[in-house]
């Protein structure tokens, strides 16, 4: 049946997962019953670093940033909701930014009393910023990794057709069922075309290409993170943020010139 279809392939887990230099792994369980899966490293004491990653990724994402700053920060890492092993909750409602941002609230409540510098890439960035529209005082610096600003990638998305047929993917995931079944049947391809650029330039090791095919073969895992774009098709379900008053950075590739 079509459920075998998509969960029948299976990826080991990598040896370098194993490797307790990473960072000391954690779960906790927000207040709509969902398990959030963590990566700390860096003494408790020393304020915290809260960092968000992108599609298809996870926390290991900010393994060598975490090892940079763990001597003068707690870093941690969050695998967001539908991601490695944080739980993935059926139904595209839960994947609106009213969940990703309260998961955010929450895990800065779990980590600590005190201000946190946020820290978003992709996908991890356009929720780190809709934290800091709406949760201020929970920030002391905010730092934004190649993610436009929600509204204005819709408006960018609505006049620009480059950027149009850049994002053809978001229209695509629209789709219901195929392209979690594409994923699924066609996972190495996938995965390899996501982190091209960056196994070309020497970037990535085979070995960390495998923690992210382990990752996306977990079950429900190819929907959940697709699932992000239904919820936030930019043409019916973006709304007006407040300003965003947390002092902030902006790191942009100089050769990415869309989204």
């Amino acid at each position: 049946g079509f459920k075998s279809l998509i969960s029948r392939k299976t990826v080991e887990q990598p040896d370098i997962l194993k490797n307790p230099e990473l960072g000391v792994h954690c779960t906790f369980t927000t207040t709509d019953s969902v398990n959030l899966h963590l990566v700390t490293k860096g003494d408790q004491n020393k304020p915290v670093v809260l960092f968000l990653h992108g599609f298809p990724e996870c926390w290991y994402s900010y393994r060598h940033q975490m090892e940079h700053f763990a001597s003068k920060y707690r870093c941690v890492a969050l695998s967001m909701r539908g991601y490695g092993l944080s739980d993935k909750p059926d139904g595209v409602e839960n994947y609106t930014l009213k969940f990703l941002i309260n998961d955010v609230k929450e895990t800065i409540n779990f980590l600590t009393k005190e201000r946190v510098i946020l820290i978003g890439h992709d996908w991890g960035g356009v929720v780190a910023m809709a934290f800091a529209s709406h949760y201020p005082e929970y920030l002391e610096k905010l730092v934004i990794l190649n993610a436009p600003h929600p509204t204005v990638f819709k408006t960018v998305l609505q006049t620009n057709l480059q950027q149009l047929m850049s994002s053809w993917y978001i229209y695509f995931f629209q789709i219901p069922y195929l392209p979690e079944m594409l994923v699924k049947l066609c996972e190495q391809e996938f995965m390899n075309m996501c982190f091209m650029s960056l196994i070309k330039g020497g970037k990535m090791s085979p070995e960390d290409l495998q923690v992210y095919k382990y990752y996306m073969c977990k079950p429900k895992a190819a929907r959940s993170t697709i699932n992000y774009y239904r919820s936030f098709f930019p043409t019916r379900n973006v709304a007006d943020f407040p300003k965003i008053v947390t002092p902030s950075l902006i790191i942009w590739g100089e050769r990415t010139e869309l989204w």
